[in-house]
């Protein structure tokens, strides 16, 4: 993939609401004078209303199964630790890392955390020490949590980092 890419699916059941998957390739050279691109009138996208911070909830899935090892796993951990430096000031996130099972990252005992710089800090030291020690892959049951997971007047906004190898496909779709 060389250019960034929005994949997005509308919900049938309810029409208002999309899922969109964003893949960003960071280039560090300008384009050639001949890749031009524009946003053809018909292609703009309609006007959304934009919430505040503190009205969104950043929730963040990290594979810590035993595929994610090497690389992987020091890959995942530094696109985590990079998407919390780039959090809006006043949002709240969570951190829940999986494998045969999974865990809530934690913060003055509470998952789900008030975005500062002190909390964004301790989250990270704590992130920096995760590993590929969570055995096989059982995406489904944490994303049924999320799914369930209601924090009244907070919008999720759900990010997943893994490798792929899920375990249990059939269960997750």
């Amino acid at each position: 993939m060389k250019y960034p890419q929005i994949i997005y699916a509308k919900n049938p059941s309810f029409p208002n609401e999309v899922a969109c998957s964003v893949s960003f390739v960071p280039t560090f050279e300008p384009p050639a004078p001949q890749e031009r691109f524009e946003v053809l009138e018909d292609e703009e996208p309609e006007q959304q209303k934009v919430f505040t911070s503190e009205q969104l909830h950043f929730i963040f899935l990290i594979d810590r199964s035993g595929s994610m090892w090497g690389e992987r796993i020091k890959k995942a951990k530094e696109a985590l630790i990079l998407f919390i430096r780039s959090l809006p000031a006043g949002c709240k996130f969570s951190v829940i890392s999986f494998g045969s099972n999974s865990s809530d990252l934690n913060v003055d005992s509470s998952y789900v955390i008030q975005y500062n710089e002190s909390n964004a800090q301790s989250a990270i030291n704590q992130i920096q020490h995760f590993d590929s020690d969570m055995d096989g892959t059982d995406i489904a049951e944490p994303l049924t949590r999320i799914i369930t997971m209601d924090v009244p007047g907070l919008k999720k906004r759900v990010f997943c980092l893994t490798d792929g190898a899920v375990g249990n496909p059939n269960d997750v779709i």
